[in-house]
């Protein structure tokens, strides 16, 4: 991909954030789904405190973003055991 493409997406990605109000390019956010399902996102010492209080276990399912090509897109969503996050739970 040439850099003028790659510019163009992160220049979406930066408009999505600002109209969304949202942080998508933050690589110290994680996100998971809490008890209920729910999408939570929160920063890594956050999560940390969540494992600490047994909240997030190997269990949990978690969005790993280090995922490079599409067809690792079917290990996006993943229980926290099968993603890179089992260095923070363990």
């Amino acid at each position: 991909m040439c850099g003028r493409a790659q510019d163009a997406q992160v220049n979406l990605i930066k408009q999505l954030e600002q109209e969304l109000k949202i942080s998508l390019l933050d690589r110290m956010l994680l996100a998971y789904r809490d008890e209920n399902k729910l999408i939570r996102v929160v920063s890594m010492p956050e999560f940390q405190k969540l494992v600490e209080s047994k909240s997030v276990s190997d269990e949990t399912v978690v969005f790993n973003n280090m995922i490079t090509l599409v067809g690792e897109f079917n290990k996006w969503e993943v229980p926290a055991s099968e993603s890179w996050h089992k260095q923070l739970i363990s």
